[in-house]
């Protein structure tokens, strides 16, 4: 006898194996095995090595890199490793500090962690409602589990930045 599954039972059934596969790779350290099942659209071509690099460095003390446009530094770096960081890792660090060359570049960079947070049904699914009480703006925001991300242009001064008296312990330049 053939299963038969309506449209909106299959889109569950999907949903459920997404985050299943989100919470295997966050219990195993795989970020990006975590961003694709969470955000298959933003992740739709293959890692490489520099990803792999990324992910693998993403809690140390001190790191550097360079490497040439279009090989989504800021997606994996910027963005995806600190959403693993604050989300499958939380106290590992609390504050997250954005600086790019611009305003409007760091404003970019934290949006897009914003806007997965609020709009991303797998993740809300997976980690509840995020959207924190306290602060909920493009340049600064706090989850629920008190990571907060902070973003600011090159040209403003990082001295003293701080939210509740705990400076950034993450700090992406």
């Amino acid at each position: 006898m053939a299963l038969s599954l309506t449209a909106g039972q299959l889109r569950e059934l999907k949903s459920q194996a997404r985050v299943e596969l989100a919470r295997r790779a966050a219990a195993e350290g795989d970020v990006l095995g975590w961003g694709k099942a969470l955000m298959p659209d933003k992740f739709k071509l293959p890692f490489c090595r520099l990803h792999e690099y990324l992910a693998a460095h993403r809690g140390d003390e001190m790191s550097a890199l360079e490497a040439a446009r279009g090989h989504a530094k800021t997606a994996i770096g910027c963005m995806l490793a600190p959403m693993f960081q604050a989300l499958a890792e939380p106290g590992r660090f609390q504050h997250f500090l954005q600086v790019q060359a611009t305003d409007d570049k760091a404003l970019s960079v934290n949006s897009s962690i914003k806007m997965e947070l609020e709009q991303n049904d797998l993740i809300r699914r997976l980690y509840g409602d995020q959207v924190g009480r306290d602060r909920w703006t493009n340049g600064q925001f706090v989850l629920r589990n008190g990571a907060c991300f902070t973003a600011v242009g090159a040209g403003q001064s990082i001295r003293g930045i701080n939210y509740r008296n705990r400076r950034p312990d993450n700090i992406l330049v």
